[in-house]
């Protein structure tokens, strides 16, 4: 009688436990797909300036968009969960890396907000480059 006791504790456990992480996935659905779109549209515009200017604008994420904007591309990926560019829908500054004149990677943090780098729960874009 224990042993099943103990069993079944563990079973309604482990499905409230379940049902936890599915509704936390869920709930954050519509922000990744806000930040894909973000990354998307930064990558796109990203190659286009290479093939305008020959490398890729320097240092951050705000001096990127800047010398896009100046070039009239649109980096204006606003929704209900980013307000402003340069940012995702979680609140967290994208990280822009610049490995080389023609090579980049543009990255969200993702929900928990630790860079891991392109791991974990972390969303990222190389930049495509002739």
């Amino acid at each position: 009688m224990r042993v099943t006791l103990i069993g079944v504790v563990m079973l309604v456990a482990s499905l409230f436990i379940k049902e936890s992480i599915d509704f936390y996935r869920g709930r954050n659905v519509p922000r990744c797909r806000a930040t894909e779109h973000v990354l998307n549209r930064l990558q796109m515009n990203l190659s286009d300036y290479v093939l305008v200017h020959g490398s890729l604008p320097k240092s951050t994420i705000h001096d990127a968009i800047n010398a896009m904007q100046k070039e009239k591309m649109d980096c204006s990926v606003l929704s209900a969960f980013i307000s402003k560019p340069g940012f995702d829908a979680w609140g967290h500054e994208l990280i822009y890396e610049v490995l080389d004149e023609k090579h980049a990677v543009i990255r969200s943090v993702g929900p928990n907000g630790v860079d891991e780098k392109g791991g974990g729960d972390d969303m990222q874009r190389e930049v495509p480059t002739p």
